[in-house]
């Protein structure tokens, strides 16, 4: 008897847990379904009201700066002034300088993008830069605007380490708006509008037609980078020899255009070591024997004209 008595006993008790674990599933699927929701409320990307959960956090758009600066309030209350990651634009005026070529243009079309749209942005690595600026990707709705200004040509990729998640994209569509030669990539080495052809035209194949002088129009000959101080263009030359100097402070790359070192009239290229890695091989073996196409600002260094390059979308390989 007492054996039955148990089994009863141990019956009842399960009779009366099994509706309550019914009903603590139902809670726990009743909450999974309030989260799914949550999560796919900002489009998709989940988070919370004010951050999503990729990290993009929503702003108010206050002012526009330049290119590649702008204002915003953020969902806390403050009042961060924020840099785009993985570009430079042209500088406007100031200091005593003039405004460079297309900076009014690329001011424009930034305030364009960012004005009237929903804006997030997505903090780097490294968060802010000397200036105490905020390092970020910047988004407009379904626009990642810190791309968009550099595949229409009113800045240049530039790698700035350890902000790299998107330097790759970035430089992909620096690729494409030489290619088609729009916005900066349209000017001659004056600051002027190119008038030598757009993509595909006459005198603008992409490949190496050149001009009386032996390079297209808008392309400046290395020997001639030496007048061109201070400027930013484009610079056309074989190079003809390379070093790593991996032992040395900042193991720069050094690439010797037209000449070799330590011959005058020489252009050379450098690549700081921090920025070696963004290239897909090593650059002094890489570009050796090969005629390129280096952009960037033209400066002098011990008499001799140099270029420094952070980003592998600043060299195309012309032959």
């Amino acid at each position: 008897m007492s054996f039955h008595t148990h089994r009863l006993r141990k019956g009842t008790r399960l009779r009366a847990v099994i509706p309550a674990l019914i009903v603590l599933l139902l809670l726990v699927a009743a909450l999974a379904a309030v989260s799914g929701c949550a999560l796919s409320g900002d489009g998709g990307t989940g988070g919370t009201d004010s951050t999503s959960a990729t990290g993009r956090e929503e702003v108010t758009l206050l002012s526009v700066a330049d290119g590649d600066t702008i204002t915003v309030r953020t969902a806390g209350g403050a009042k961060e002034k924020i840099r785009y990651i993985g570009m430079d634009a042209p500088e406007m005026a100031g200091d005593g300088e003039p405004a460079e070529p297309f900076a009014l243009e690329a001011a424009a079309f930034n305030r364009g993008l960012v004005t009237g749209r929903d804006l997030r942005l997505k903090r780097g690595v490294e968060k802010r830069d000397d200036y105490g600026r905020l390092l970020a990707y910047i988004y407009a709705g379904d626009i990642f605007v810190n791309r968009e200004m550099v595949r229409t040509g009113y800045a240049r990729a530039h790698a700035y380490p350890p902000n790299l998640k998107y330097q790759k994209e970035l430089d992909a569509a620096e690729t494409e708006a030489r290619r088609e030669r729009v916005g900066i990539w349209g000017l001659a080495p004056d600051g002027g509008p190119d008038n030598g052809g757009n993509a595909g035209g006459a005198g603008s194949s992409g490949g190496t037609e050149s001009g009386a002088a032996g390079t297209e129009a808008g392309v400046v000959p290395w020997s001639e980078a030496a007048g061109h101080m201070g400027e930013s263009v484009t610079v056309e030359g074989p190079v003809v020899g390379t070093h790593w100097a991996r032992a040395s402070s900042g193991a720069p790359t050094f690439l010797n255009v037209g000449r070799e070192y330590p011959e005058p009239g020489r252009f050379t290229v450098l690549i700081w070591g921090q920025d070696r890695s963004q290239f897909p091989a090593p650059p002094d073996q890489r570009y050796y024997g090969k005629t390129i196409r280096i952009t960037g600002i033209v400066e002098m260094y011990e008499g001799a004209p140099e270029m420094v390059i952070s980003s592998p979308g600043q060299i195309e390989i012309v032959d």
